[in-house]
């Protein structure tokens, strides 16, 4: 049994600090631009691809809306690890 309450965990990233939107996103915006990919995360889009949870899966469902003829290259498995692993460096 517990008796007192010993410490409370919250989920900082996007709760408590606005990490999604002027954290997370440009990043994205600027892996894209790393890579050298014309590619532009507005807020509005980002938005729309919260509804997806994870990076990677995110950057999946971008591209079957808005690039969908990237889904036939046989690259784009390896292009989304690497814009994955760029966001993550921009954004640390």
């Amino acid at each position: 049994m517990i008796d007192a309450l010993r410490c409370i965990m919250l989920d900082f990233d996007g709760t408590i600090a606005e990490t999604e939107r002027f954290g997370q996103r440009v990043a994205y915006n600027r892996a894209f631009s790393e890579l050298g990919l014309e590619w532009n995360w507005s807020e509005e889009i980002y938005g729309d691809l919260l509804s997806v949870a994870g990076g990677k899966e995110r950057l999946l469902y971008y591209l079957e809306r808005y690039h969908p003829e990237r889904l036939s290259d046989a690259s784009t498995p390896d292009l989304i690890i690497e814009i994955h692993r760029a966001k993550i460096k921009h954004f640390a």
